[in-house]
């Protein structure tokens, strides 16, 4: 698989999916995942989002009836982000691209480097990727249900320890190239 490829969710084929289609190919994953791992159901998953004040509104409603994922941080600028992240220690991080007043993916950038260990969940447009971040995150696009959330949160859960191992071989000069951003005509 080509190294830019936004693993472990979405291969090239997988991208190239539509909706009803990348809802089974992530099923699939799930569910092979579930053969592996039988204890995973009995998981708390603990994440933190940062998002606009609407859009935590949002992933709140989605989330409320999810025994086992828990909220356990909010945030609405990438500073306020970091610093829970060191206090809380979530899980898995819920950014959103487009985060009023910040910059998502420099945020992104700094949590994976001062917080290897917590996953980050990129939620994007359609048409929006930062392909030169991929290395490091996981990528859902809008829109999505709660179903779909939550096959992509245990997925990201239970592959913490090849995104550590994604985020640690990143280039050390990462945060010196310039992310580009791909847009769907």
């Amino acid at each position: 698989m080509h190294q830019n490829s936004l693993r472990p969710l979405f291969s090239k084929e997988a991208c190239s999916l539509k909706t009803s289609s990348l809802v089974h190919h992530l099923q699939v994953k799930l569910t092979q995942i579930e053969k592996k791992r039988d204890h995973m159901s009995l998981e708390q998953i603990n994440i933190m989002i940062v998002d606009t004040p609407k859009g935590l509104d949002a992933f709140r409603r989605l989330l409320a009836r999810q025994d086992d994922i828990n909220i356990v941080g909010e945030a609405t600028t990438g500073s306020d982000a970091i610093r829970l992240a060191h206090e809380l220690k979530p899980h898995i991080i819920v950014l959103a691209t487009q985060m009023a007043n910040q910059n998502t993916y420099r945020t992104v950038e700094l949590l994976q480097t001062e917080l290897p260990e917590i996953a980050t969940l990129l939620v994007a447009e359609p048409g929006q990727v930062a392909l030169d971040l991929a290395e490091g995150s996981n990528l859902l696009f809008h829109p999505f249900s709660c179903v779909e959330l939550r096959i992509t949160l245990r997925y990201v859960f239970h592959n913490l320890d090849e995104q550590q191992t994604r985020v640690k071989k990143r280039r050390p000069t990462a945060h010196k190239r310039k992310l580009r951003v791909v847009r769907a005509a």
